[in-house]
């Protein structure tokens, strides 16, 4: 007796080729879905990063950082950030590079809060006047002829 060639594919193999069409379908939905929302998945993470220096400043406590106003600032950024439509990827892409950069060591340190701040500034203008006052340094007007 000879056995008769099967005809069609093995189950295992159709239970393969559903699985792997079934993922397709996920992840075609997936990024359907985050092109649609891509203005909101960057709000948001612009948001959390904003919202973790906050806690990371915190947390450091360091004296001679005013963290009222930098709390101010971020808010009033995350403010303007929301109310934006729709979002400026190219001036986003230059300000969560910035946050990257800040962030690489994983510790937000007193010097990097002034690179936040330009940071927030370099997006929106108008942020400028929430920027602590520096204190000016008179300048020395030299006259050649006075000099001895």
């Amino acid at each position: 007796m000879e056995n008769a060639p099967k005809k069609g594919m093995s189950k295992g193999c159709l239970v393969a080729l559903i699985i792997a069409g079934a993922l397709v379908v996920v992840a075609i939905i997936l990024m359907v879905t985050c092109y649609i929302y891509k203005d909101d998945l960057a709000k948001m993470a612009a948001g959390t990063l904003v919202n973790g220096l906050k806690a990371e400043l915190a947390k450091s406590a360091y004296p001679d950082v005013d963290t009222v106003q930098f709390n101010s600032m971020a808010d009033a950024f995350a403010e303007r950030l929301d109310e934006e439509k729709p979002l400026n990827f190219e001036n986003y892409s230059v300000f969560m590079g910035t946050l990257q950069a800040v962030m690489g060591d994983k510790k937000f340190g007193a010097d990097e809060v002034t690179v936040v701040q330009e940071a927030f500034v370099l997006y929106y203008p108008e942020l400028e006047k929430l920027l602590p006052e520096v204190e000016k340094v008179p300048e020395v007007v030299f006259d050649s002829a006075s000099t001895e």
